[in-house]
């Protein structure tokens, strides 16, 4: 397979449907306008009959005449337009199924997305560590505010500088310095960088007041809360989206500072629960291709994506394990749930054993394979079946879910 040439022919076709549908775009739009224009013409012919005006009668009817034959016009052109970016769709869908049949490539893609749900469920468990630790502090911020006015006060008084604080290192990215080749700090904007840094300056005094209170209380009762989680959440308060108005009077609404931190705690569980449904997407794609050899009895994962090569001496490198995961015995019984739906489907009993799950261990793939990820029709098709394989383990354990439901 000669993969230089099916990407060039990918690359080119797919510039050729970018053209296409920019194109489709902008006819879109003409008729937008143009179905505008049409309202603006039949509310002005309306007009002009009430008025029984035959001079602007006539003007809009013409008006209305020439609307329609261009929206007709537009709506033919955009249909053939149309046709043609289907055409190059299909060019472009050619490439990477032409990719996708081959079958040692298929056996690498197999190697690849096995590691890549590995690593990527490895990486959601430490995402998901940190959020469960920020719900829980976030919620002992809260806490302190509900029992407290005095501390909802002082965490009211740290708010615009937290929120100043957290937008300045907003600012921020990290660029390559071309002079010495090391990372450095870069500013975005130096203009809005002034003028956080200068407010910030102005509420100095009246932040380190609240601060020294709320930190000062904390510390004395032993509560888990650091000054940089402490900022965090406190930052976060200044975008509307987490602030709670409680009203005071008929005329005087405030900032109720336990129900905005209650948002924030929520927002961390909401992180949590979309931390969950993305590891067990992973873990059970990674099922569906077979990947059992990456996660051990246990529950733990392997994150190095099968048997590494070990040290010069031939000694195996070990794996990098993670502790059993929660949700450990839903995937117990998933796996058993896929083992018995296989056999029933092969027909138990008829003496005939059940094929082993997943795919079989790919032969060693030569050069071209195992370094085609520099092709972008390959990165496609791999994408392609990565979309296909999460679906696939999505659609599995609901109607796992369903069928372990009915049973219980």
């Amino acid at each position: 397979m000669d993969l230089n040439n099916i990407n060039n022919e990918y690359n080119m076709f797919k510039a050729d449907l970018a053209i296409k549908n920019i194109v489709v775009k902008a006819i879109n739009d003409d008729i937008k306008d143009l179905k505008d224009d049409k309202v603006i013409a039949q509310g002005e012919l309306a007009k002009a009959r009430r008025a029984k005006d035959a001079v602007e009668i006539a003007k809009w009817e013409a008006e209305l005449k020439k609307i329609n034959k261009d929206l007709g016009d537009k709506l033919n052109d955009l249909n053939a337009k149309k046709r043609e970016a289907a055409t190059y769709q299909k060019l472009v869908d050619d490439r990477i199924a032409e990719i996708r049949q081959d079958p040692q490539m298929q056996e690498h893609f197999d190697l690849v997305l096995k590691k890549q749900y590995a690593r990527r469920v490895k990486a959601v468990l430490a995402e998901k560590e940190i959020n469960e630790k920020k719900f829980e502090k976030a919620g002992k911020l809260e806490e302190l505010a509900r029992k407290s006015p005095a501390l909802a006060n002082n965490i009211k008084g740290m708010m615009e500088y937290c929120a100043l604080k957290a937008e300045l290192k907003a600012l921020y990215v990290k660029e390559k310095d071309p002079s010495t080749g090391k990372m450095v700090d870069k500013c975005t904007d130096p203009a809005r960088e002034t003028a956080i840094k200068t407010r910030m300056a102005t509420l100095k005094a009246k932040y380190d007041l609240n601060k020294d209170n709320l930190m000062g209380y904390v510390t004395k009762k032993g509560i888990d809360l650091s000054l940089d989680d402490v900022e965090e959440f406190v930052g976060m308060l200044g975008n509307k989206r987490y602030q709670v108005e409680r009203q005071v009077d008929p005329s005087t609404k405030e900032l109720d500072v336990a129900g905005s931190l209650h948002r924030v705690t929520k927002h961390f569980d909401r992180q949590i629960n979309g931390n969950i449904k993305e590891i067990n997407n992973n873990r059970l794609a990674l099922n569906s291709l077979g990947g059992q050899d990456l996660i051990h009895d246990d529950g733990t994962i392997d994150v190095t994506g099968g048997a590494p090569a070990g040290p010069a001496t031939g000694t195996p490198a070990p794996a990098t394990p993670e502790p059993p995961l929660k949700w450990y015995n839903f995937v117990k019984r998933f796996k058993k749930w896929r083992e018995d739906r296989r056999t029933a489907r092969l027909g138990a009993g008829s003496g005939t054993p059940a094929p082993t799950t997943g795919t079989p261990a790919p032969t060693n793939p030569t050069n071209d394979y195992t370094q085609s990820l520099k092709y972008d029709v390959v990165r496609a098709a791999l994408e392609t079946r990565n979309k296909e394989e999460i679906q696939k383990g999505k659609a599995d354990r609901k109607l796992f879910e369903r069928e372990d439901n009915d049973a219980r």
